[in-house]
């Protein structure tokens, strides 16, 4: 097995997360596959294990969650892919969700079409919307959380996202996805890149850290 440099592994784990970044943007584009592309459906079958109700994605999983398959210079989430070739081109927008919430699972019949908002409702619905801390999967407490985007506001930011992973002991997509905003979302910072913040906001309460 091939041993990287640090630098080298670094600079592997920067394309990982921005390659995890563009998949979550990827959400946002139409896709229209080929149904009769012969050796696309190898592809996907050769990634399916069907011997149970949930179809898993036995392929590339990003985050321990979704399943991906790269098509057309791009990774694309697998139950997206499913839907496409199954039953046709998705829209702009248009998100594809699991009725069985296995995040792994590529089985057409368990899923169905919808928006941001038909997400987020079936996550209440679901009992799927603690978030933070509550969620009981984070590594991570809003107070940390707080400390890590103080120091992404400061005016002259020398914490790189692996200097912070370290730190705090965790990934450096989760570090990445703090500071685009794509986790996190509801521990608010109060100032600018400019000033430094000396209010923060945790659910409507003002915290110092």
């Amino acid at each position: 097995m091939r041993i990287l440099s640090p630098k080298n592994q670094q600079k592997l784990n920067d394309q990982r997360a921005e390659e995890l970044a563009k998949m979550e943007a990827s959400l946002e584009y139409s896709l229209d596959l080929d149904q009769t592309d012969e050796e696309l459906w190898s592809r996907f079958w050769k990634h399916t294990e069907t011997s149970t109700g949930c179809w898993e994605w036995q392929g590339a999983i990003s985050g321990g969650r979704y399943g991906h398959l790269w098509i057309a210079g791009r990774n694309v989430y697998a139950h997206r892919i499913a839907w496409a070739l199954h039953y046709g081109p998705l829209k702009k927008g248009q998100l594809v969700l699991h009725k069985c919430d296995n995040p792994k699972c590529v089985n057409p019949d368990h899923l169905f079409l919808g928006t941001h908002q038909d997400n987020m409702d079936d996550c209440v619905k679901k009992g799927r919307s603690a978030r933070g801390s509550k969620s009981g999967r984070s590594k991570l407490n809003e107070e940390q959380v707080l400390e890590i985007k103080k120091k992404l506001a400061e005016p002259h930011y020398y914490h790189k996202v692996r200097d912070l992973a370290k730190e705090y002991n965790v990934h450096d997509v989760t570090i990445y996805s703090i500071k685009k905003g794509r986790t996190w979302s509801h521990v608010l910072v109060e100032g600018s890149l400019t000033s430094k913040p000396s209010r923060y906001i945790v659910n409507g309460e003002e915290v110092e850290v």
